[in-house]
Order: C-alpha cells, then sequence, then structure tokens
C-alpha cells in the first residue's frame, strides 16, 4: 500500500477516517484527464467513474477493510492545493460526519492520496437521482399526485430540518443531489463541497 503525505497538515494532524454530486454526464462524456479505475488510494479500490460534479470527479470504488462500496469524491486539484479552502473543506467535514439521519448519506472520510489529492468518502447508494427518477416515473412531464410529490418531498424536508438543527446548511439543494433507491428511499447527497 502507498503511504499518503498532506502537504497542507502539520505531522501531528491525523486524516480523519472517512458526500456526493451524481450528474447524468456518461462515464465515456466525463472530462476527466486521469481514470482511477484500478488503483487504490489507502483501502479504496477504484472501480468505476460515476459522474463528474461541480466540485470533482464521482467515483465508485470497494472499501477492502469494510467489505462495502463506497463513494469517492475527489476535490479539483486547484482547490486542494489552496490552503483556506482546504481549511474550509476540512472544517466542513467535521460537521457533516457527525450527521445521522435515515435520509441523509453518510459521510465516511476526508483523506488523502498523492496522485488524486484530497477525496471525500461516503456511503455508495443505488438508485437514481430526483432528477432521473422523474423523468423515469413521469416522461410526459405532466402534473404528479399530491401524495408522490410528498413522498418524495417529505424526506428532503426532514433531512434539511434536521441538519439545520444540528447548524449544518447543505447550500446546493436540488434534484440532482437527492438520490431515489430502488425501493423508494431517498437520501440527501453531497453536504460538505459546493
Amino acid at each position: 500500500m502507498q503511504e499518503s503525505s498532506d502537504p497542507l497538515k502539520s505531522p501531528q494532524e491525523p486524516v480523519p477516517i472517512d458526500e456526493t454530486t451524481f450528474d447524468d454526464t456518461p462515464h465515456s462524456q466525463t472530462r476527466s484527464s486521469t481514470s482511477y479505475v484500478g488503483l487504490r488510494f489507502g483501502k479504496y479500490h477504484v472501480i468505476t467513474q460515476l459522474g463528474r460534479g461541480a466540485m470533482g470527479e464521482v467515483w465508485k470504488a470497494w472499501d477492502t477493510v469494510a467489505d462495502r462500496h463506497v463513494v469517492i469524491k475527489t476535490v479539483p486539484q486547484e482547490v486542494g492545493q489552496d490552503a483556506d479552502s482546504i481549511a474550509e473543506i476540512k472544517a466542513n467535514f467535521q460537521q457533516v460526519h457527525l450527521l445521522q439521519h435515515q435520509h441523509i448519506c453518510p459521510v465516511y472520510g476526508l483523506e488523502y492520496d498523492d496522485r488524486c489529492g484530497y477525496f471525500l468518502v461516503m456511503k455508495f447508494i443505488e438508485g437514481k437521482t430526483l432528477k432521473d427518477y422523474l423523468k423515469a416515473i413521469n416522461p410526459g412531464s405532466r402534473r404528479l399526485p399530491l401524495p408522490t410529490i410528498i413522498g418524495l418531498l417529505k424526506p428532503v424536508a426532514t433531512a434539511l430540518d434536521y441538519s439545520h438543527s444540528q447548524l449544518v446548511i447543505h447550500r446546493d439543494v436540488k434534484p440532482d443531489n437527492v438520490m431515489v433507491t430502488p425501493e423508494g428511499d431517498v437520501q440527501v447527497v453531497d453536504f460538505g463541497i459546493s
């Protein structure tokens, strides 16, 4: 396993162990100049690229210690090289990883690897973004029944109410940052980087 060093942290400051924007850009159309598929960043084996968000690339990986799929989201290099930006990301992570709510995607870690820089680690959610889910269930863009709307938005509202009670503001709530699982569970994603 390759050792990683963090150029912006002091030797005494541990990198915490353990957010996601999914967009509808197919893997073949992402603008990544580097593929991390097949590489290992610490305990994470990168499997495939899921997309590219406003603040980084999103990859599906396997956590070899916890035996589970996770999402890793790389922090853009220009952000990762700015000490003030990294300090803000670290502070946001310290708040976000403490959020525990059934409708908030857990954030497991903020880590560093020499090859990709900083990356966030979060739960992998099988499903579709709310944007894609709505397209799938309502292809004609007709008015949805009120119970369907309430069923989709109430979990988002309760998640945001909880995060606000913890003094954590999402700052980028939109259909691309809400996931719907095949079972209909709704999860708000992408806290911490926006």
